[in-house]
Order: structure tokens, then sequence, then C-alpha cells
């Protein structure tokens, strides 16, 4: 019978289910958290608590027979909001550790869904690292909105950290309402449920002024091409940036 594994959401509760599968040999038939299993006669559910022991020896694991880059990839496509993507990452690493296959290889289909996973959540957090816009506040700090189709709110943090070291700012997610902040010495995400955006100040209403003004100077009405710019500015991002705000 195969077993269907219920876990706590987070990316070292989906490690220690790994852990649990690799172990006991179990045949995976679904992988969800808490509230998403769907219950069926040919298979029997499984709670699982995160142990974060033994999630560091699965990150381990993954590090020293696939390589950082491969716990890189697997940390990247969790954060991918595909309905399937803990039996997809799964059935890769499975693969990986117990096949002789490439795990790099994108010929082969298991191989080429979690990859495919992996470059939507990169993609995305490559399109918010130049299209988020930053605004100061009246509390001092710098505050940008960002409505993303998959959870970057993390990865996006690491960025602007090591871009904005000595700055204060946050980052609020309004899809997930998470709320990502820096003081100057460390970081964290946050469940921010009801945030409202700070004030800003009255200087950044004139700078915001300023910068739609240019961006609308600069523009050549007579080369004017809406599909090219669509596809390198997808309109999802467009309402939270400064330059196309009424």
């Amino acid at each position: 019978m195969s077993t269907a594994y219920e876990y706590d959401g987070t990316f070292e509760g989906f490690l220690t289910v790994v852990f649990c599968a690799f172990r006991d040999r179990r045949t995976v038939s679904a992988i969800a958290s808490s509230g998403r299993v769907q219950n069926d006669i040919f298979s029997q559910t499984e709670r699982v608590v995160t142990d974060h022991a033994l999630s560091a020896r699965v990150q381990k694991g993954i590090c020293e027979k696939l390589g950082a880059s491969t716990y890189h990839d697997v940390s990247y496509a969790f954060l991918n909001c595909a309905s399937d993507k803990e039996e997809t990452i799964y059935a890769f690493l499975h693969s990986a550790f117990y096949d002789s296959k490439d795990a790099r290889s994108r010929a082969d289909c298991v191989n080429a869904k979690f990859f495919k996973l992996r470059d939507e959540v990169g993609r995305e957090v490559e399109h918010l690292r130049g299209f988020c816009r930053f605004s100061q506040t009246k509390a001092g700090f710098l505050y940008a909105a960002i409505s993303p189709k998959h959870n970057v709110l993390q990865p996006l943090m690491a960025h602007f950290v090591g871009r904005l070291r000595s700055i204060a700012f946050v980052i609020y997610d309004k899809n997930r309402a998470l709320l990502g902040a820096y003081d100057t010495k460390n970081k964290m995400v946050v469940s921010a449920k009801g945030f409202e955006p700070p004030p800003v100040t009255e200087d950044e209403i004139i700078q915001r002024t300023l910068w739609k003004r240019f961006f609308d100077s600069v523009a050549i009405k007579e080369r004017a091409n809406p599909r090219c710019q669509l596809n390198m500015l997808p309109k999802r991002y467009r309402k939270d940036m400064t330059e196309f705000q009424p």
C-alpha cells in the first residue's frame, strides 16, 4: 500500500518527509501540507512532524551526492506555487539517488518537470530584482510591495540585503500577506495579515512624479512596440511599479 504524507508546509518539513520515505522505503502517492491530502482506499495517510536534525541530514546528503547546486535547485523548486511540486521534487530526488541517470539531464521526463519548477521561480526572482520599486517612508526605511506568482520573498530578501547592506527596508508580498524586513543587521520574513503600507515622505511623492515624467518623456511614440514590452515586462508586475501608476 502506498503512503500519502502530510506535513506542515515548510521546506524543512518537506525534507523530513523525504527522509522518512527513503528510510522506510515507502511508495509515495502524495505529499501535501495540512488539509490538502486527498485520502483514498489505496493509500494510507501519515502525518510527519518537522525534525530539523533529519532535514539537515537530507540537506547534507543532497549536497554530498548531488552537489550544492542541486540543493539550491531543490530549494528554488519548492518555492513554486504548483500544487504537485512536492511529488515532482520527491520523484526527482528518488531518481537522482537510486537511479543511474544523470541528475542534470533534462532529457529525462522526471528531471524536465523538476527543472521547469526551478526555472519558473528563478525567472520570477530575476524579474523582481529589476521590477521591485522602493519608496522612502516617513519612518525612515524603504518600502516595496510585490505581487508574485511564486513564493519568492526569501531569495528576493537575500538579494536586496546584499545590495542595500546599510539601509533598512521592508518588502511586502501582497498575494501571501508575508512581510520581509531588514534592519541593517538581521532579516526576517513573517506573516502580516492586515498590513497597511506605511506613509511615504513628501520628497518621495516628488521623486515619483519626476520618475513617471522621465518614463513618459524618453518613450518614442513612433517606435512603440506593446508586444515586445509585454514580453519584457509582464502586466502582472506593473501594478506595483511607480511608472505605471495613474
